[in-house]
């Protein structure tokens, strides 16, 4: 499928405002040198990403992380979608102190079917690691491929289904099992709150993620290609899955 994308001045705002911030906390070389990584994806970027099933038919046994007085808090912001909180970027925003946030995450079909749910974690108040599920596909990846591949491929009205959304580990709390222990504290939640179905997009470099949600029982159902050139043209296809990502990169549990 082809698409010519548009530019909105939202985004152009958001670029500004993150190159601002790279500018500021990171220096004048790493801002040029992500500037200039910027502009070699306008010109031409491809990439290839995995969209995963990840059922919720019964509790998985969460694994222990290496952190004492690990706190997970369930926070809902009703008014916010997929594509709004990933523009915030991976600084460590205080999502708990979010203007909208609330700590009531409505079951599975109730009202709002909107928003962000994030898994916050914290160690004697200071921050470890978000989760985040959007309760909608709308102002997803999924309801823009929806609009772009015909036929649909994949149904994204079902009010059972839950999408992650992007999840940061705080740089001084990594490599200590935090994620995966969050990973799976996120499934037996949403089944808690009665969804059946966790749907996401993995990279196939994302390693560690391909490893943990092969140990959760996910399932990769479809591939996603998607080809850009000049910021602008845009072409996306989709094919099944016919093996299981580890299997068909090579790569051991």
């Amino acid at each position: 499928m082809f698409r010519v994308k548009r530019v909105t001045v939202k985004q152009t705002t958001e670029l500004f405002r993150r190159g601002k911030v790279i500018l500021e906390t990171e220096g004048f070389v790493p801002f040029l040198k992500r500037v200039a990584s910027f502009l070699m994806r306008l010109i031409f970027s491809y990439s290839k990403q995995y969209l995963y099933e990840e059922r919720l038919d019964s509790d998985v046994a969460v694994p222990a992380c290496r952190l004492d007085n690990l706190t997970i808090k369930p926070i809902f912001i009703p008014a916010m979608t997929q594509f709004e909180y990933e523009a915030l970027g991976e600084e460590l925003l205080d999502f708990q102190f979010h203007p909208h946030a609330q700590e009531y995450v409505p079951e599975c079909g109730a009202e709002p079917h909107t928003g962000m749910v994030i898994l916050y974690a914290t160690v004697n108040d200071e921050f470890v690691h978000r989760n985040a599920i959007t309760l909608s596909a709308t102002g997803t990846p999924y309801e823009k491929l929806q609009k772009i591949t015909h036929p649909p491929f994949y149904s994204v009205h079902d009010k059972g289904t839950a999408y992650r959304a992007l999840c940061v580990t705080n740089p001084k709390y990594r490599g200590k099992g935090v994620y995966t222990h969050i990973e799976f504290e996120t499934h037996n939640y949403m089944r808690k709150k009665g969804f059946s179905k966790l749907v996401y997009t993995v990279n196939p470099d994302m390693i560690l993620d391909l490893k943990i949600f092969a140990m959760m029982g996910a399932e990769a159902k479809f591939k996603l290609y998607w080809l850009t050139f000049l910021a602008l043209f845009e072409f996306v296809w989709t094919t099944r899955c016919t093996k299981p990502p580890l299997v068909e990169l090579g790569i051991s549990r």
